[in-house]
């Protein structure tokens, strides 16, 4: 995995780039609705109608961000029906 940080020295921005081994970071617990709408191959906007509609569910933040949950989208893929989706997130 790359890794690309953003470097500042004086007025000049760099950007560097480190490989890390998966072990060195956490796993993910939630995704973002455009990190989502990429891995399932829907459009931004789709997605964000699916939220809407609470076909995919969401973790309940305060504000405006949606974040998914990571067994959300693992259910999404292995073809569960969005209703049981949605009941199972609430538990």
């Amino acid at each position: 995995m790359v890794i690309v940080r953003r470097m500042q020295q004086g007025s000049n921005d760099h950007w560097r780039s480190r490989t890390t081994d998966d072990a060195e970071r956490p796993a993910r617990l939630t995704y973002s609705v455009e990190e989502v709408a990429d891995v399932l191959g829907l459009s931004r906007s789709k997605t964000y109608e699916l939220v809407a509609q609470g076909e995919i569910p969401v973790v309940p933040l305060a504000g405006r961000r949606k974040l998914i949950a990571r067994a959300t989208v693992e259910r999404l893929l292995a073809g569960e029906e969005p209703a049981r989706i949605a009941f199972r997130a609430a538990d």
